[in-house]
């Protein structure tokens, strides 16, 4: 049944509860490869947590198919919004969704600056509930916004402020962390230097139970990236970890992650790097909120995944799940999965059909999304598919509690004009649909919003 009550998201967590302990059964029987190098994460306690904070901290809504909370359920892929330009264009990173229903999400670029806008929107075909609710790119304020916002109940835009972080802009032009309030004032809280405190942030901030956000840049410090804690109440940022480029990696381009079994929480934060580790493809590390930090899994050759640039997504059972842009069989990425001591496996590889085309997707760039409900994983790939289609991208569903041959189903393929390249995403939604974002394609050629039954 739908949950339409914020009582009622709460109540999810014996659902999540029950599926961790069926799914880990199941898992335990499947076979898979394991590749690469894994190694101990730093020891640090777990914390234990209520069925409320589980649910919050997963971002547990358990939706469900048929639901009417707010509007009927999308009889099929639906083009929500097309942008022009004014009004943003290049959308990527994760959206939130109101208890309306709203969506509020960000582009890279357009809007009065042509440097990025936040904006929200309806849920319906072509909605005329769309409105940009700030252009990035004034004296001080942030520009080109990446990963998506955040709040401190994950993906539902219900309470306090959301924040977000951009690529360039602030003070001294190396990014920041800003934030929004309920009307849609944006103010930069933090500005990168460039120097310890790292550049470029491009994955987006995570909410800890401890109050703090924690996040990631791509370039500062060593020349390699760090992972930072900001306070959002003191606007005070630590560098928690300095890359070398090294053993330790390099280059994060994800936020961070938790890790959950049952009511216990990791007391470590989990991302990954796009470079270094032993093998030099990239790695999976640990870190713990005072720093503690570990390389636990250290990517290898094909048909590994390789070189990852997505944050993980946990399940209830100790697992996170997370996806490359290059490596498998074919080269073109793959879905692998990991548990918190580094011992990764692949779900799914996208193949060639020895013609060249990739009819299950190609190069993955968005994070994964999970049906808390069900355990099973939502995705995209922001090229393939089928032919006939058009085969500029798809959305994608996989169930990790199936064989390798059968776990993988194709939802939607784009072909130009309903959108092409998703790189944002997915959110889950309680109203029975998934909701995403394209950043090209579209009726005017700069990307759209778009939605589909859950199936």
């Amino acid at each position: 049944m739908p949950f339409s009550t914020f009582a009622g998201r709460l109540a999810a967590a014996s659902v999540c509860a029950a599926f961790a302990s069926l799914s880990f059964a199941q898992a335990a029987t499947i076979a898979r490869p394991v590749h690469g190098i894994s190694q101990a994460a730093p020891s640090t306690p777990s914390i234990t947590i209520t069925a409320a904070q589980r649910a919050l901290l997963l971002e547990q809504a358990t939706p469900t198919a048929g639901s009417t909370l707010w509007h009927k359920v999308l009889a099929g892929f639906t083009d929500i919004h097309d942008f022009a330009g004014p009004d943003g264009q290049y959308p990527q990173g994760a959206l939130l969704q109101g208890l309306s229903g709203s969506l509020y999400g960000e582009t890279q670029q357009g809007g009065a600056n042509s440097l990025g806008v936040l904006f929200k929107s309806g849920t319906t075909a072509q909605t005329t509930a769309f409105t940009t609710t700030h252009s990035f790119g004034a004296t001080g304020d942030g520009a080109t916004p990446s990963g998506g916002l955040r709040n401190i109940v994950g993906d539902v835009a219900i309470a306090g402020y959301l924040y977000g972080v951009t690529t360039a802009g602030g003070a001294d032009g190396d990014g920041a962390i800003f934030r929004v309030d309920a009307s849609g004032n944006e103010s930069v809280v933090y500005s990168f230097t460039g120097a310890a405190d790292g550049a470029n942030p491009t994955g987006r901030l995570l909410a800890f139970v401890d109050g703090n956000y924690y996040g990631t840049t791509s370039a500062g410090a060593a020349g390699y990236g760090t992972v930072f804690q900001f306070n959002p109440y003191s606007k005070k940022l630590k560098t928690l970890h300095a890359f070398t480029g090294g053993t330790d990696g390099g280059y994060p381009l994800a936020g961070l992650s938790i890790a959950v079994k049952g009511f216990s929480l990791s007391g470590n934060l989990y991302g990954v790097t796009s470079f270094g580790g032993s093998l030099g493809n990239g790695t999976i590390f640990a870190i713990s909120p005072s720093g503690a930090f570990s390389s636990i899994y250290a990517f290898g050759s094909a048909p590994d995944a390789s070189s990852p640039g997505t944050e993980l997504v946990p399940d209830c059972n100790g697992k996170l799940y997370g996806t490359s842009a290059n490596g498998g069989t074919a080269g073109v990425g793959a879905v692998y999965e990991t548990d918190v001591n580094g011992h990764e496996s692949i779900l799914h590889d996208f193949p060639t059909d020895g013609f060249g085309n990739y009819l299950t997707g190609a190069n993955p760039l968005a994070p994964l999304s999970i049906n808390y409900a069900t355990g099973i994983l939502y995705g995209t790939a922001s090229q393939g598919g089928a032919v006939a289609a058009g085969a500029d991208g798809v959305v994608f569903k996989l169930d990790p509690s199936k064989p390798l041959a059968s776990n993988f189903t194709v939802l939607h393929t784009f072909g130009g004009a309903d959108g092409y390249s998703p790189e944002g995403k997915l959110i889950v939604s309680w109203d029975g649909n998934i909701y995403g974002t394209a950043n090209i394609g579209g009726a005017n050629g700069v990307g759209n919003i778009f939605g589909l039954p859950i199936q």
